[in-house]
């Protein structure tokens, strides 16, 4: 797979419009040179959902590595665990799911972001948002308004 230039191309919801790789394997390698100057840091950003087809198997198979070098370039690269990027990434997307869909209960969020219980999700997103759920929830719609 032949490095790209990385350029970011991210709507208002910072969900990046540029495909990356290929359908069987959506990642793609980018020649760029990053240091820790802020002028060099990629946003926070996030893709349509390909976690459902992408196995560490596979992902080892396909980039010719051992699976403790993926997860050890993993978390070089993205500087998180991969559960840990996971845990965000599940709860960033229920704090959406909070705000665009406000007849879904709590309960149904949490577990459509895959936690086990609502109290888990709750305990987990405090941590990121320094409030609950549901202040989240009616914190952000009383601003819209």
């Amino acid at each position: 797979m032949a490095l790209q230039k990385c350029m970011l191309n991210l709507n208002q919801r910072l969900k990046e419009l540029n495909p990356h790789g290929t359908l069987d394997f959506p990642c793609a390698g980018y020649s760029s040179y990053y240091t820790d100057k802020e002028e060099n840091a990629v946003p926070w950003h996030w893709h349509e959902d390909y976690a459902a087809d992408i196995t560490l198997p596979q992902i080892v198979k396909t980039a010719d590595i051992g699976e403790r070098e993926c997860l050890r370039c993993f978390r070089k690269t993205i500087r998180l665990s991969p559960i840990q990027y996971l845990i965000k990434y599940r709860i960033m997307q229920g704090a959406e799911m909070l705000l665009c869909e406000p007849e879904s209960s709590i309960s149904e969020i949490a577990i459509s972001c895959g936690f086990d219980s609502p109290s888990n999700f709750a305990r987990i997103f405090k941590r990121f948002y320094d409030c609950t759920p549901r202040e989240y929830r009616k914190n952000s719609l009383q601003t819209a308004e």
